[in-house]
């Protein structure tokens, strides 16, 4: 087939792609053992899934009749894999984006930590906007399954949204591996047995024939969209209404979370996109990671070489300091009871523990830390609440506030 794209589906292409960036950083991190004794990032999991993905994603180029419909050859995709996963170019990563990688990971996860401990870890669900390749669902999974004494967890539900392209491999991936399955199919974490749908057969996968871009139990669901299209999200939520299965409660505490996702999206996108999940789910969190320009020269060699590949991220230079993200939440998207905010640099230095930053300092001698002042203070977090529930107006924000922020509103 041809492999000719008009310039939005070449922009798209480089987009999804930075799924794989984001696993060759993170791929990195825990050769290098960042992620020692992390009970949120299990490292068996996460190599597995690597593994999984260099076996299997050539062969799907190679077999799958679906698979190829999404514009990808068995070359293109080699080459995918060799640029981001070579365990040799893995090797000479730089240890600022070693470190910005791990700080990255950890300040979200931190994040929803406090959310599940302030809701009890009962009668709340977690949206991940552009999830990719993200496994924080397994790991929370095997994280309660280990835990002392036994969490059994009521009522949760943890959804993920992204591209058809990338729920399609990550739904065979998820599939085609015992552990995974067993974790989305059989925990004994949840209060309910566990149910999931049946138009797929889990105990025969068949590469050529795979045509599963959707995973739903009555607590997970991996599901396809592009989250820059209004009908799309439409049809998403009447999805959920329609389920019997999973079951949400769009009235629950509900955190929604983007981690350099939204990003890729037009400003206004973004924007109503986060006003359509505030109407949608009424008592809820929305948290954004993203970077920005802080219009300096730094934030313009960022959009300059992004550019170079082609992606154009208008909010960095739309949204360029914390106050005017604060700005955007109150006048862009609106009905913000809190809103917090900090860069990369300030949770560096104020959420970690000083033993923890001097095991980071011990991993690997950071000599530029000009450079990496200058890389942490050009990404933020933001998070805002919104609606009536006493446990996020109340419980969270007394539990989110216990860390330090640069800006709360």
């Amino acid at each position: 087939m041809s492999l000719n794209f008009n310039p939005i589906e070449r922009r798209d292409k480089v987009i999804k792609s930075t799924d794989f960036d984001a696993l060759s950083s993170k791929l990195s991190c825990f050769n290098k053992n960042y992620f020692s004794n992390d009970p949120n990032n299990d490292s068996s999991l996460f190599k597995s899934y690597i593994d999984q993905l260099k076996i299997n994603l050539p062969l799907l180029a190679s077999n799958n009749s679906l698979f190829k419909s999404f514009g990808n050859s068995k070359f293109s995709i080699q080459r995918l894999l060799n640029s981001n996963l070579n365990e040799n170019l893995i090797k000479n990563k730089f240890p600022l984006i070693n470190r910005g990688t791990y700080i990255r990971t950890k300040l979200l996860d931190i994040l929803i930590q406090n959310f599940l401990i302030s809701n009890n870890y009962e009668n709340c669900q977690i949206i991940s906007l552009g999830a990719g390749s993200d496994l924080r669902f397994l790991n929370l999974i095997k994280n309660f399954s280990s835990s002392s004494p036994h969490k059994i967890i009521h009522n949760f539900k943890y959804i993920e949204l992204e591209f058809k392209e990338s729920t399609f491999i990550k739904s065979f991936i998820y599939l085609s591996n015992p552990t995974f399955r067993d974790l989305i199919f059989n925990s004994s974490n949840f209060d309910s047995s566990l149910q999931y749908n049946t138009n797929y057969n889990i105990n025969n996968i068949n590469l050529s024939t795979f045509n599963i871009d959707t995973i739903q139990t009555n607590n997970y669901l991996l599901y396809p969209i592009d989250l820059r299209d209004k009908n799309q999200f439409t049809q998403f939520i009447q999805y959920l209404k329609n389920s019997t299965t999973i079951k949400i409660n769009f009235n629950h505490p509900t955190l929604i979370f983007s981690e350099l996702s939204t990003c890729y999206m037009s400003s206004t996108d973004s924007n109503v996109l986060l006003q359509s999940f505030q109407s949608a789910f009424p008592n809820g969190i929305i948290s954004l990671y993203e970077p920005i320009s802080l219009n300096d020269r730094f934030g313009e060699m960022m959009s300059n070489n992004l550019l170079k590949r082609k992606i154009f991220i208008s909010t960095l230079n739309d949204y360029p300091t914390l106050l005017s993200q604060i700005d955007r939440f109150q006048s862009q998207i609106t009905h913000f009871n809190k809103i917090l905010s900090s860069d990369m640099l300030f949770i560096y230095n104020n959420w970690l523990t000083s033993n923890e930053k001097l095991r980071l300092s011990r991993l690997e001698f950071l000599d530029e830390l000009e450079e990496w002042n200058l890389l942490a203070s050009h990404y933020c977090l933001i998070v805002g609440t919104y609606g009536h529930s006493s446990l996020i107006n109340t419980d969270f924000i007394n539990q989110i506030q216990s860390l330090k922020w640069q800006i709360i509103h």
